[in-house]
């Protein structure tokens, strides 16, 4: 066997693991692996919760606070703790759906070199994301030393692994705007329209618990007696709204774009089996192909890709104040 032939055997290898850990959480149809996936999500959960619980304090065998300013940074530290599990889970989502679409519609080398620079560019993503700005930085580190939880680590890691995933949405989108090798069919595009719905849905979802998490930590600062006072302390809602009119603007950039390739491969499909055709019924076609756009679809397309920006217009009405 030559040195290429031992290459390609390796590749192709590679190539059908990644794709099957991948299809595990995501696309195994008619597999016994699907019917577990709830259940790895849910104990991934546990495990993601728990560990939470435990870096937070939260599992001591004191008893609860009395003081009504107590319970409330309790419940601020409870409400990130839950919103920052919550993200471990949907970023853990989100990579399952863009593996199984970059090793579906990639080749294995471009597999191997697009996760080499998601790596890169998601490290270097991910440490400017933490929060850059001396205000937010400076407030992040008086949390830390008053509560004395590495908050700066935890949100740096989840900063980094949040950052993977919207680089690989942006790789998965190109694949899926890419006009395939062989001629395009009516099933294939159904399928790629699909997989972008997907796609598009675990994004918003990711991005999402993410302005919630922003929101969550930075308004945590505001329920400790120690920087209660600190004008530092109201910055939640300003940087919760940036951020989320930030991720709409990225799911806009990444999703319309590709959704107009694939109307526009719709229409060429359309008018190539109109040709000679007088008998053609377009509407009859895109209904029984799975083309047809419906209302419902674009309205959820919209929510979904404004959904960010909604989030961070509405969690400062959360109220965590005791009464």
């Amino acid at each position: 066997m030559t040195e290429t032939t031992k290459a390609e055997v390796a590749d192709s290898i590679g190539h059908k693991i990644l794709r099957s850990l991948s299809w595990c959480v995501v696309r195994v149809p008619r597999s016994r692996v699907r019917a577990f996936a709830p259940v790895l999500l849910f104990a991934l959960f546990l495990i993601f919760f728990f560990g939470l619980t435990f870096a937070l304090h939260l599992n001591g065998s004191a008893a609860l606070p009395t003081d009504p300013g107590a319970i409330d940074e309790l419940r601020a530290r409870i409400f990130w703790g839950a919103s920052f599990a919550a993200l471990g889970v949907v970023t853990a989502w989100s990579l399952a759906v863009a593996g199984a679409t970059m090793t579906t519609y990639l080749a294995p080398r471009a597999v191997g070199l697009m996760v080499i620079v998601t790596v890169v560019a998601a490290f270097a993503l991910g440490m400017s994301m933490t929060y850059v700005g001396s205000a937010a930085q400076t407030l992040l580190f008086k949390l830390q030393q008053a509560t004395n939880i590495q908050i700066t680590g935890l949100t740096a890691c989840m900063n980094v692994v949040a950052a993977s995933s919207i680089v690989l949405f942006a790789v998965c989108c190109v694949a899926l705007g890419s006009m395939p090798q062989r001629p395009l069919t009516a099933t294939d595009l159904r399928q790629r329209i699909f997989d972008l719905r997907v796609l598009l849905f675990s994004s918003a979802a990711l991005l999402v618990t993410g302005v919630a998490e922003i929101f969550f930590l930075f308004d945590w600062p505001r329920h400790v007696a120690a920087l209660a006072a600190d004008p530092l302390s109201t910055l939640a809602p300003t940087i919760s709204k940036l951020a989320g009119a930030l991720y709409t603007f990225l799911l806009a950039v990444f999703y319309v774009p590709v959704a107009l390739v694939h109307e526009r491969w719709r229409l060429d499909l359309q008018n190539q089996l109109g040709v000679g055709n007088e008998s053609f019924d377009s509407d009859a076609w895109e209904k029984k192909t799975g083309l047809a756009t419906t209302a419902a679809n674009s309205f959820s397309e919209i929510a979904a890709l404004v959904s960010p920006l909604l989030t961070a217009i509405g969690v400062p009405f959360l109220e965590i104040h005791s009464k």
